[in-house]
């Protein structure tokens, strides 16, 4: 507890250790959020919690992030031939799109943030792969039990270009702009 004292002109002082104290904290929560979206910060007291820092833990973390992201959004569904490609959005912004094979499931989804993708998920296999800032920075696979985090330059280049160009197609069968 620290006390709190008022100046002759009546701002409030605190002494300086408190001060450095709580400057400390603000700075390290800063830090914390710096690379966390607003709504990674408002939404990370709802998030689940672990008991430990696998990658189990910090993938369900990253779902649970992507739901948020897309919670509400309204559905557009377009089915051609043998495709089904989907738009969601919110506030006419996308936030989530997926083209997939309509018997089997397969293909792939991705998730906008700010109209930049911040994931694609691999349905054949589930891996989902994460950016920040459309930079690659990992690879999920098997829920999580396995992260890659680590890329050759190919394999950076080619995911990063999934993620600038992948969805395309998506939008121009749904006049997405």
């Amino acid at each position: 507890m620290f006390k709190l004292w008022y100046s002759e002109s009546g701002v409030p002082q605190i002494n300086q250790s408190v001060f450095k104290l709580l400057t400390t904290a603000a700075f390290s929560i800063g830090i914390l959020f710096a690379n966390a979206s607003q709504l990674q910060a408002n939404e990370l007291n709802d998030a689940p919690t672990c008991d430990n820092s696998s990658g189990e833990c910090f993938y369900a973390h990253r779902m649970y992030q992507l739901e948020q992201l897309t919670q509400g959004c309204r559905e557009t569904r377009r089915v051609e031939g043998n495709m089904t490609y989907t738009v969601c959005r919110i506030n006419g912004r996308p936030v989530r799109a997926s083209e997939s094979l309509t018997e089997l499931g397969d293909g792939v989804g991705y998730w906008f943030e700010n109209g930049k993708v911040v994931a694609i998920q691999r349905f054949h296999d589930g891996s989902t792969i994460f950016f920040n800032r459309g930079k690659l920075a990992e690879v999920y696979f098997d829920g999580g039990s396995q992260v890659q985090s680590e890329f050759s330059a190919t394999e950076r280049q080619e995911l990063e270009t999934l993620a600038r160009n992948g969805y395309r197609d998506i939008f121009r069968k749904l006049n997405v702009r």
